[in-house]
């Protein structure tokens, strides 16, 4: 296995991620500072995931024609300067203009990194490959999560933006060094017509469709809680941005010791039981949740919860790598369309919903549609087909 690439990639991947749940344990905060309900301060996640989401369609041949190393660096340097500006926004519209930079580049880093081990890595390798990737990944959102609840009483949250800034920053310069283009790539310049033959060589797999339908469902059921947790908890015991840090970055704490032990489960489960078993644990974590009253417990659930998401979502995301061989940019695009679109969607209806029924059976809602994924799955992602001829 090219650990060496792996490592590489995990690096962007930290620093892409970094940014990712940065702002959820600071919503309270942010939304006192600028007088603003924290409803309305929320939709910073949506901001950063939506234009993440629509740009997929143009990042993916980009990075198919230009190389994906090359998209990575540049994304990296556009998502460094977009955390300054939102360190240094003077108004809220500001803020949420500079993250919706962020999050157009951040489209260009992770998706391409996991593209990346799909044109240099075998199938066979390719799950395990995926959640060394995802280390690194979730490491920066420990760091993000619980790190920004903690700092901020210290450092308030502009001073964390730009700390986050200075570790992307740094991030991208090293990529000078240790990305270097595939020996014998055959690229072609970016055209609207090689686009579309693209996304048309995705579409001819059959798997597509659910696969991005599912992954929808699972971005706005799993992440639609997120920028609420510290209002909920807050609500529950008085909780602050610190607690509510410990608690989202619990989250990445599951979802890292998963990637420590995904090999064995691969071996032992095979994908779609893992896929099955990770739902169902995940749907029942998040329903725990929505009964909770100590922080501490919830670190715990959200610990699991993390896990058994990644036990859900890393086989899908190998799916997704293999539905072509020649548009891989193309597809791992519009599987990352379809997991940030329901992240943009997922938070706004959680909150416009909880205001009419609350947050309780808003949750348990969730909890629900996540049980359900692993079924779906098997069903119609997880089926034995040959790939389709190139068109």
């Amino acid at each position: 296995m090219r650990l060496d690439l792996i490592f590489a990639l995990s690096l962007a991947g930290l620093g892409s991620n970094v940014a990712l749940r940065l702002v959820d344990p600071l919503v309270p905060t942010i939304a006192g500072e600028f007088g603003l309900t924290v409803t309305t301060v929320a939709t910073l996640a949506t901001a950063y995931a939506l234009p993440y989401a629509l740009f997929q369609p143009v990042l993916g041949p980009v990075g198919d024609a230009i190389g994906k190393a090359l998209l990575i660096r540049s994304s990296l340097i556009v998502l460094a300067t977009g955390l300054v500006l939102c360190a240094l926004a003077p108004n809220f519209p500001i803020l949420v203009a500079a993250r919706m930079l962020c999050g157009i580049a951040a489209g260009g880093i992770i998706p391409a990194a996991f593209a990346m081990i799909g044109d240099r890595i075998p199938m066979a390798d390719r799950q395990v490959a995926i959640s060394r990737l995802l280390l690194l990944i979730f490491v920066a959102q420990i760091a993000g999560a619980g790190g920004a609840g903690a700092l901020s009483t210290v450092f308030g949250w502009r001073g964390i933006l730009l700390s986050a800034a200075a570790v992307t920053a740094t991030v991208a310069a090293v990529t000078f060094t240790t990305f270097s283009p595939r020996p014998g790539a055959v690229r072609k310049k970016p055209s609207i017509s090689g686009a579309i033959a693209g996304y048309r060589e995705v579409f001819a797999n059959p798997q597509a469709v659910p696969l991005f339908l599912l992954t929808f469902l699972e971005g706005a059921a799993v992440f639609a809680t997120h920028p609420y947790v510290a209002s909920i908890i807050k609500a529950r015991e008085s909780a602050d941005a610190f607690e509510a840090g410990m608690v989202i970055g619990s989250f990445g704490v599951g979802a890292l010791g998963y990637t420590l032990v995904v090999k064995k489960l691969v071996v032992t489960l095979g994908p779609k039981r893992m896929a099955f078993i990770g739902a169902s644990l995940a749907g029942v974590t998040l329903a725990l949740f929505a009964f909770g009253s100590d922080w501490r417990l919830d670190c715990l659930v959200f610990f699991v919860f993390g896990f058994s998401f990644l036990m859900l979502h890393n086989p899908l995301q190998a799916v997704a790598t293999e539905l072509t061989q020649t548009a891989r940019g193309s597809a791992v695009a519009l599987f990352a369309l379809s997991l940030f679109l329901g992240q943009a969607i997922g938070p706004p209806v959680f909150g416009a919903a909880s205001a009419v029924a609350g947050s309780l059976p808003m949750i348990l809602v969730e909890a629900a549609i996540i049980a359900s994924l692993g079924v779906l799955a098997a069903r119609f992602v997880f089926v034995d087909r040959k790939a389709p001829k190139p068109l």
